[in-house]
């Protein structure tokens, strides 16, 4: 099946008629830049070529919410930065939501983040507010020249204090 047949047959499974199908399909072939590609076969399509058209087949039917797991997965640099751009370009007009692990992708793409481990959330803000959470101004140093180090951290204006885990050596 060719990605231009996948597409027709989402749109004809949605109650588009053959000729609305057809102009829907070939829509958002152009738009993820596949319309060269139309009248291959999906199996000799790249990786990134069969995640886009993916997402083409979940956008067929103009839905008010998109869910999109890994959206960038098997994609080259240039593939990732189109597709998250296409992604927030929908996002005026979709609610979409992504799943991914990838969080400077996700941070490009969302203004809201919830976090979930194991079906429960455990946190759900802005991701200025999530970021803000997580800075810390603590390092932890792991050597065998621990004199070494403390004599040179003693020195500096910016370090406020200096501790030596008691049981593992390291410095705090």
């Amino acid at each position: 099946m060719s990605g231009e047949e996948y597409l027709i047959y989402m749109a004809q499974l949605g109650g588009l008629q053959k000729q609305q199908a057809r102009i829907k399909a070939q829509e958002l072939l152009d738009y993820f830049d596949l319309f060269e590609f139309r009248k291959k076969e999906i199996g000799t399509y790249s990786g990134g070529m069969k995640q886009k058209v993916g997402i083409a087949g979940a956008l067929i039917h103009d839905p008010k919410v998109l869910i999109l797991d890994e959206p960038t997965a098997n994609l080259d640099p240039l593939g990732r930065a189109d597709v998250i751009q296409k992604i927030i370009s929908l996002s005026d007009r979709v609610s979409v939501f992504v799943s991914s692990h990838i969080l400077s992708e996700i941070e490009q793409m969302c203004e809201d983040v919830t976090m979930i481990d194991q079906g429960k959330i455990v946190i759900s803000d802005t991701i200025r507010n999530i970021k803000k959470g997580f800075i810390s101004n603590l390092f932890i140093l792991d050597t065998n020249m621990n004199e070494k180090f403390l004599k040179q951290l003693k020195d500096k204006e910016y370090v406020t204090s200096i501790r030596i885990d008691e049981i593992d050596g390291k410095i705090h």
